[in-house]
């Protein structure tokens, strides 16, 4: 299990994070699935908005969009992959976008499409 990583976003004012998530009392840990993609607010700390990232991640890098509301995650999952996740926080909802999970690393922070 990997440490998870984290980035500010491009004007500072928040934090996404992936990490092992928490899981609800009695749920027995699967690896897979565990993961979460957190936004916070850089301020006081507080979770705006998390999701599920379907990946056991040996590592994960996060590429900022000049979009504070966009960033993108390239996850490695050692021999299994390295799936990418592009999120997008609309000051309510985090949209996770998912790219088929292929194998795929993102280079620089353009929004996708």
């Amino acid at each position: 299990m990997s440490s998870g990583s984290a980035a500010f976003s491009a004007d500072g004012a928040f934090v996404w994070a992936r990490l092992h998530g928490p899981l609800a009392h009695g749920e027995p840990d699967r690896g897979r699935g565990a993961e979460e993609w957190l936004v916070s607010h850089d301020a006081d700390g507080t979770v705006l908005a998390r999701a599920r990232t379907g990946t056991a991640a040996a590592g994960s890098v996060h590429v900022a969009h000049p979009d504070p509301g966009q960033m993108g995650l390239t996850i490695g999952e050692g021999q299994e992959g390295s799936p990418l996740r592009w999120g997008r926080w609309d000051g309510q909802a985090l949209a996770v976008e998912r790219f088929n999970d292929e194998d795929r690393v993102l280079l620089a922070g353009q929004s996708p499409g």
